[in-house]
């Protein structure tokens, strides 16, 4: 069985770093494909997929940065998933990573799990979704 992952990194350097480590597992189970840039670039990420993409995972730093880069990479990623795709993203800040009104208006549903107090800082993982009725 073969794993499809997108990476969407600044820098060919780190994904060719990821792909190498991908490569090295049992069975090479991995077809890792690579967008380098900005991830703000919302026309990249459907068109960079091949097949459809069930989830994304995110660790951008949402709470630090522009709300109008946030609307783009949030954007983004919801023009490129399916109804009831998931945007995955890990955080370390006290409050949801996208902001009510960007939720409301893209229809999101969001959860968190549980705060991971042993981690330096402590993280949370948020999982946000279009439901597929929306």
């Amino acid at each position: 069985m073969s794993c499809n992952i997108l990476l969407i990194l600044a820098e060919a350097t780190e994904a060719r770093t990821v792909r190498r480590a991908l490569s090295r597992s049992r069975g090479h189970p991995f077809k890792v494909e690579w967008v380098t840039g900005c991830a703000a670039a919302r026309n990249r990420l459907g068109s960079a997929a091949q097949g459809p993409v069930a989830a994304i995972v995110s660790s951008l730093p949402l709470l630090s940065l522009p709300a109008g880069i946030v609307q783009s990479i949030v954007g983004g990623v919801f023009e490129a998933l399916p109804r009831g795709g998931a945007l995955v993203q890990f955080t370390y800040g006290p409050t949801p990573p996208v902001p009510r009104a960007l939720r409301e208006r893209l229809h999101l549903d969001g959860a968190h799990g549980k705060r991971i107090w042993r981690n330096v800082p402590p993280a949370v993982v948020w999982t946000f979704r279009r439901p597929s009725a929306a």
